[in-house]
C-alpha cells in the first residue's frame, strides 16, 4: 500500500493530514 500511495505522491501518514 505504501508503494501505491508513494506513486501518487501521498503517503498514508500524509493522507491523514489531508
Amino acid at each position: 500500500m505504501i508503494e501505491d500511495s508513494g506513486k501518487r505522491g501521498n503517503t498514508m501518514a500524509e493522507r491523514r493530514q489531508l
